[in-house]
């Protein structure tokens, strides 16, 4: 049985399986939130009762200044008896950005903007963000099971200098914990199997 985005939506928000945006609510809307699903960004918002609008257009931008319309949805949206629910997915977010949205309805009223960053880890199969390391960063990996990992970072003379363990995608790197220069890396699994190398530059 193929199951409907409002439902997918729901199983997901009680699953906890997904990243979640702001939700943000002025005189129009009910609710606006974005979830990250996979590799898409699935965007839900509510009209209020009463609220009547021509056309919305759906809107993106990656500096929360220059937007680029993704969707449109035509026609009279809103309904003055009752609430009234709409659904966008965003197939192509940009990829290791924070991706910032909007909704402008009629062409002219303009929505509160939320966000939500998009990691990439394809490639190298980790992401870190912010990098270099200026303050603090996050250093991202495929972790979907849950499962105890730990990383150690290594000088360039070969000794363990930090080693931190988490049961998340992620974990926090403190820049305080480390002098300037040039690390490497080894994430492993609880089974003691090294999955990925890396390396951290620290400013």
């Amino acid at each position: 049985m193929k199951l409907g985005k409002p439902v997918l939506f729901l199983i997901l928000l009680l699953l906890g399986t997904f990243e979640k945006g702001i939700s943000q609510e002025q005189p129009i809307l009910g609710k606006f939130l974005i979830v990250k699903v996979g590799n898409d960004v699935y965007l839900n918002w509510t009209i209020n009762a009463g609220s009547i609008c021509s056309g919305i257009q759906i809107e993106r931008s990656v500096d929360s200044v220059e937007f680029v319309t993704i969707g449109n949805i035509s026609g009279t949206c809103g309904s003055i008896s009752e609430a009234i629910s709409y659904d966008f997915t965003d197939e192509e977010p940009i990829r290791n950005k924070r991706n910032y949205y909007r909704l402008i309805f009629g062409g002219t009223q303009v929505s509160n903007m939320i966000s939500i960053e998009i990691i990439d880890i394809e490639i190298l199969g980790y992401q870190i963000r912010p990098h270099p390391l200026v303050e603090n960063s996050l250093l991202y990996f495929e972790n979907s099971r849950k499962i105890v990992h730990q990383v150690e970072f290594y000088n360039s003379n070969g000794n363990i200098v930090q080693r931190l363990t988490t049961k998340t995608d992620n974990f926090e790197i403190q820049r305080s914990l480390f002098s300037a220069g040039m690390y490497y890396f080894i994430i492993s699994n609880s089974f003691n199997s090294a999955i990925l190398k890396g390396k951290l530059l620290v400013q």
